[in-house]
């Protein structure tokens, strides 16, 4: 807004400005047309000689205005980079959701538990996580929200921690976004998202100070940055952990089901919150709908887009 303001109080000073250093009697008088003379195009008689009268006046006008032809390629610029913002804007955010819960994320459920032998102790979930026709494979997590500390910047994350490091790379895909590379989580250090390491301006083998929500502090050797859309979060090995701020407690699920329709997404939730001990379950599916809906709605934001580019494309061209 600020900005805005300034470029037309600047326009009118130097419009005002300019006026007023004429005489009176020379601004009363029409302003006479400036001189014309031949354009370059002119001198290649095979161009010119095809070009119609119209473009050859359009051809001479931008030409000889200087100002008018600056105009023009500004205000055309603007319109393709509207342009570019808007389909830019959906394509990227449709693109989020497929990578993040179609490529990096490899489980689909997610369950809550209120203690973390439910899965071992508690028969009814024990029933439905053992039944390979409804859950193929699962992993018991840790989680809880963090502040990361890398010299005076500060973000929050995520802390995930695994109750077996090396599976859970079966889970989630840990690499590199630009060169695709597999990064290794075995417990030789921390796996911080892309995102949040950018945040902080750390890179592997920086030393990051993490807070977890108990308010207890410890210190973690980065050894990679992976790549993640969605959230931020720190993996970390459980051995470093329980160094680090004690045993947790893996209350909850990640996991994959055999089925894929809503029906069978419907029939395990349902068998899952039978038992007392289940807090929650999710499907990443549920996720990604909600995501579509929000990228439906950034349609109405191109649609305005596209039609101020459109206006100002007519302006600029008028």
């Amino acid at each position: 807004t600020l900005g805005s303001a300034a470029c037309a109080a600047l326009a009118v000073l130097y419009a005002c400005v300019k006026e007023l250093r004429e005489t009176p009697s020379q601004l009363m008088r029409p302003k006479a047309p400036k001189a014309g003379k031949r354009v370059f195009l002119e001198r290649i008689t095979p161009l010119w000689s095809r070009m119609k009268f119209t473009h050859k006046v359009t051809a001479r006008n931008l030409i000889r205005y200087k100002k008018r032809f600056f105009m023009t390629v500004i205000g055309i610029a603007g319109c393709t980079a509207l342009l570019l913002t808007g389909f830019g804007l959906r394509d990227s955010i449709g693109d989020i959701v497929g990578k993040q819960f179609g490529e990096l994320y490899q489980y689909n459920l997610t369950a809550s538990f209120k203690d973390e032998d439910a899965p071992r102790a508690d028969e009814t979930v024990k029933a439905v996580l053992e039944d390979k026709s409804r859950v193929t494979d699962y992993l018991m997590t840790y989680q809880e929200s963090g502040d990361l500390y890398a010299g005076n910047k500060t973000t929050e994350a995520t802390l995930y921690v695994p109750e077996s490091t090396s599976r859970l790379p079966d889970f989630i895909v840990m690499r590199e976004r630009k060169s695709g590379k597999a990064v290794p989580f075995d417990g030789s250090g921390v796996l911080l998202t892309e995102k949040q390491a950018e945040a902080l301006g750390v890179k592997a083998g920086d030393t990051l100070r993490v807070r977890n929500a108990d308010g207890k502090s410890g210190e973690f050797r980065l050894a990679g940055i992976i790549e993640n859309y969605v959230q931020g979060a720190l993996y970390i090995p459980r051995e470093l952990y329980e160094a680090a701020f004690g045993a947790p407690a893996f209350t909850t699920l990640i996991g994959r089901t055999a089925g894929n329709t809503q029906a069978d997404r419907d029939a395990v939730s349902a068998a899952l919150l039978k038992s007392d001990q289940v807090q929650s379950a999710m499907f990443t599916d549920d996720i990604k709908g909600s995501f579509a809906d929000m990228v439906s709605n950034i349609d109405y934001i191109v649609i305005v887009l596209i039609i101020s580019a459109a206006a100002l494309a007519f302006v600029v061209l008028y």
